[in-house]
Formats: C-alpha cells, structure tokens, sequence
C-alpha cells in the first residue's frame, strides 16, 4: 500500500514515461513505508517480453532505501504468477547521497505473458548506526517497464 504522502500522481505514475529525479521532495515518486513494493502490469494482451525494469531511489538519511531484491514475474490469468527472475541489489545503504537505480532482468529468451509482476523486499528496519534506528525503511519507485 502506498503512503499517500508519497503517492505522486497515482499508480499511472510508474508508467507515465516521466522519471523522477534526485530531488524527490517534488512528489514524482511511489513511496511505501515498511512493507514490500507489488505492482501488476497488464499488457492488455499476451506478448512477447524479454526485459524488466523498476526505477528506485536511496536517500538513506531520509529513511528511503534500495529494496534488497526486486523480482519479476509473469502470469496469463493474473492469479497464478510464474518467477521469471531477480536482481539483488549490491548498493550499501550506509551512504549519504542520494541515488538513482534501475533494477533491470534480461532474459536469454522471450517468455509470453499477459500481466508482468514486479515484487520489491523492502530492506526492513533501519539499522543501529541511523538517528532513525529501529524506524521502518521507505522504499521509493518511478517507471516500471517491460518490453
């Protein structure tokens, strides 16, 4: 579930084809705090897909940190999900700038599917070496593609 204090433009925004940028004070981001990031993308029809990407943003001093996996999956019927892959992220959460990444999987051969899932773990609680230690972590996403 979306914090409503970061909720930009509504869900669109993560297909809206506008990045956010470093300054997420300016409220072009999804913010969800203590919880998973799952979206479902539904291409309308079965199609041929071979990649993935979720945008995110660190700002750690700001409680908003990388999510530690994000894994896709791909479904005909929206109810039973096939894993298609993940990418662990190798950023270090103790660092003080801001920063942009894209989680991106490439697969070796094209898979078809109707709706796209995209599930980011949230880091979890912020560690003891934070001024918010113990506080729940924020994960922050902007343009989830497939093609």
């Amino acid at each position: 579930m979306l914090n409503s204090q970061y909720s930009a433009e509504g869900p669109q925004t993560l297909i809206d084809g506008l990045r956010g940028d470093e300054s997420w004070r300016k409220g072009s981001w999804l913010g969800c705090q203590g919880q998973d990031f799952v979206c479902i993308m539904d291409l309308k029809k079965q199609k041929k897909v071979t990649w993935f990407s979720l945008g995110c943003l660190q700002d750690t001093p700001s409680w908003i940190v990388f999510p530690s996996t994000v894994t896709f999956f791909g479904s005909n019927d929206n109810v039973h999900f096939t894993p298609l892959g993940s990418v662990a992220n190798k950023q270090t959460a103790n660092e003080t700038q801001t920063k942009l990444f894209d989680f991106q999987l490439q697969l070796k051969q094209s898979v078809n599917y109707r709706y796209i899932k995209v599930v980011a773990k949230n880091f979890g609680k912020l560690p003891a070496w934070h001024p918010g230690s113990g506080g729940e972590s924020f994960i922050f996403t902007d343009e989830f593609e497939v093609k």
